[in-house]
């Protein structure tokens, strides 16, 4: 696991390569599209564990610069898992709108070239369908109409004055729980380019060797290595127990958002939790959990599942999980290894959970060797790694609701601060609670022990 940032690092490398490509490049290609060939960058924990990343989830990035009157066209076919989206990024990485139309589409809301949406109602998770997005200017001064289906700005009104040009963009295809989390399968949509009075151009698709390939040291280039690096400084430790103003360490919380993210999904609400890792010691979280759809479908949980337009669907959340974070940069997920010698990521998505029947799960996070013995899932319990590699860092779990029901408020993305109180207020009978003790309280007593114990 890494633990400093470096120039090597995939998610900023290669984003670094395919910028300074374009700087490297004739004007008139450069206009268009800093990267040569489509999605160059995947960000998965294996290759780029930075930014709190899910390891249940995959993301694919691609680069553009868009100047007057450029369109970008994506044509794909819809994937099988449990969710997918396509978002547009400005220049300083923050997510964006125009005249109210969002620079993101989530599956269900991404209407079929031919063929169904299999997240649609009235389709099934089977189904096959292809969509056509299109990304253009709609800075004019006409009229927002309705022929704005499946269609993102391709630029913000007025692009932020930072790192990196105006015109510059990123493209961002999402998916969460592929079946059998082989997001090899996951097919990721061409991306064409149309410039005025220039013939289109359909990108090819990346090779993975391409990456490397795109490693420039140039101006442009710098200038996106110096935003992101700018985006994990130096990390504030926990505050101290009672201090006004922070959070606590055992109390969940909802942490501060906006440009201090770089690439935010904006389906996605989060409470978190500050610990000090302590040899010894477990830290226990009881929390009711949403309904989610962990279990429908063929493929149980890793599948598309019917999602109406007006968003009002039968499960409370799309999706949930527990993650454990190393609390500094680059705010990696946890690894572990396993007696067996396999890998243990720190997340745990709704359908890795156990969950007895009234919705209520037992998480328990520590030291690989500080597992309690029946801290598993046969007996209702979650583990999650603390990390080896980094043991004295402070952690943060965090708890992701994603694509909420437009009818539930109970949840972080409700609330109206970050403080415990107003994360108490907003989640109700939702919001976890924390507790630690020694791995030996928790063998002898379970995890309610923790709890009398504190």
């Amino acid at each position: 696991m890494m633990r400093m940032i470096r120039i090597t690092t995939p998610l900023v490398a290669a984003a670094l390569c395919v910028i300074g490509a374009a700087a490297m490049a004739p004007a008139a290609s450069a206009a268009a599209a800093p990267s040569d060939c489509a999605w160059p960058v995947e960000t998965t924990p294996t290759t780029s564990n930075v930014f709190y990343p899910d390891s249940n989830s995959t993301y694919w990035t691609t680069p553009y610069r868009a100047t007057s009157g450029t369109r970008i066209y994506l044509r794909g076919k819809y994937p099988s898992a449990r969710f997918f989206s396509i978002t547009a990024y400005d220049n300083s990485t923050q997510p964006y709108s125009v005249r109210g139309v969002s620079s993101s589409l989530t599956d269900y809301e991404i209407a079929p070239s031919s063929g169904s949406n299999p997240w649609s109602p009235a389709s099934s998770a089977t189904a096959s369908g292809r969509y056509e997005i299109t990304l253009r200017s709609l800075t004019s001064s006409g009229g927002v109409t309705g022929s704005l289906r499946n269609t993102l700005p391709i630029l913000p009104a007025k692009p932020v004055a930072g790192e990196l040009p105006k015109g510059v963009g990123f493209l961002m295809v999402r998916a969460y729980l592929p079946p059998g989390l082989n997001f090899s399968t996951v097919p990721l949509p061409t991306i064409t380019i149309k410039q005025p009075g220039k013939a289109a151009v359909t990108l090819k698709r990346c090779a993975k060797r391409d990456t490397a390939d795109y490693f420039r040291s140039t101006d442009l280039g710098k200038k996106l290595l110096k935003l992101l690096l700018g985006k994990i400084g130096p990390a504030p430790k926990p505050c101290p127990l009672g201090q006004t103003g922070c959070p606590p360490n055992l109390q969940f919380f909802v942490p501060a958002g906006g440009s201090n993210i770089p690439f935010p999904n904006v389906d996605s609400g989060y409470a978190a939790v500050f610990f000090q890792p302590q040899a010894g010691n477990v830290v226990v979280i009881k929390a009711k959990l949403p309904t989610s759809p962990y279990d429908y479908g063929a493929v149980k949980g890793e599948s598309p599942v019917p999602w109406p337009r007006n968003d009002d669907a039968r499960w409370q959340v799309r999706y949930w999980s527990f993650c454990n974070y190393v609390y500094q940069p680059p705010y990696p997920v946890v690894v572990a290894s396993g007696t067996d010698g396999s890998t243990i990521y720190g997340c745990a998505a709704d359908l890795q959970t156990a969950t007895p029947a009234d919705g209520t799960a037992t998480v328990v996070v520590s030291f690989p060797a500080d597992r309690p013995s029946n801290a598993t899932a046969a007996n209702g319990i979650t583990w999650l790694p603390m990390s080896t590699s980094n043991p004295t860092a402070i952690e943060q779990v965090s708890l992701r609701n994603m694509l909420v029901r437009r009818g539930f408020k109970q949840t972080p993305k409700s609330a109206t601060g970050q403080s415990v109180s107003e994360a108490k207020s907003a989640m109700g009978p939702y919001y976890p609670q924390t507790a630690t003790c020694t791995t030996i309280t928790v063998e002898s007593g379970g995890p309610e022990a923790c709890f009398a114990a504190g």
